[in-house]
């Protein structure tokens, strides 16, 4: 199975983070990331606190074989 990472704000109030935590313990292959104060919209600012934890967890899931993309045109 392919990794699968959650990324949860403890302060979300629109989904609570029992959801995550019960996707997490059901799927083996999925790894749960708390971030102790944030909401749910702000993991998908990225001018947020939480962006830089976002972004590290998202860096993990890339293989090690592909370069890290650094702008220019789409192909």
């Amino acid at each position: 199975p392919r990794p699968v990472v959650i990324v949860h704000g403890t302060d979300d109030e629109r989904v609570p983070l029992l959801v995550s935590e019960s996707y997490a313990a059901a799927h083996p292959a999925a790894s749960l990331v708390r971030l102790p104060g944030a909401g749910h919209f702000v993991l998908i600012d990225p001018e947020s606190e939480a962006w830089p934890a976002v972004l590290r967890e998202l860096a993990r899931l890339r293989p090690a074989s592909v370069p890290p993309r650094t702008g220019g045109s789409r192909p």
